[in-house]
């Protein structure tokens, strides 16, 4: 008991509880005044797709990630651009093909 008391007041230990305090998370969205809020384009249609693909590839390449992951990353990605493409099609088209 008394190495716990002893511990508790000593300086590394208060030290620690002061930089856990000082910790402050955001809000998602929270500007910042002073702080300019950099807003990026990502590329549409053929050219997104085509730097999404690329891009994987690439980092699958560079081993940054494992194929297997990559391939789990590219099959997921495919499933969601194919139920987008889905809700943004009217009723019509899908019955058409299906």
């Amino acid at each position: 008991m008394a190495t716990d008391a002893a511990a508790a007041s000593s300086p590394r230990a208060s030290e620690k509880k002061e930089t856990q305090a000082s910790v402050h998370r955001l809000p998602a969205g929270t500007h910042l005044p002073g702080v300019p809020a950099v807003h990026l384009g990502m590329p549409t249609g053929t050219a997104g797709r085509v730097l999404w693909w690329g891009g994987l590839a690439a980092v699958a390449a560079a081993g940054i990630v494992d194929w297997p992951v990559a391939a789990l990353v590219g099959a997921g990605s495919w499933v969601a651009e194919q139920y987008a493409k889905a809700a943004r099609e009217p009723d019509g088209a899908q019955r058409k093909a299906g």
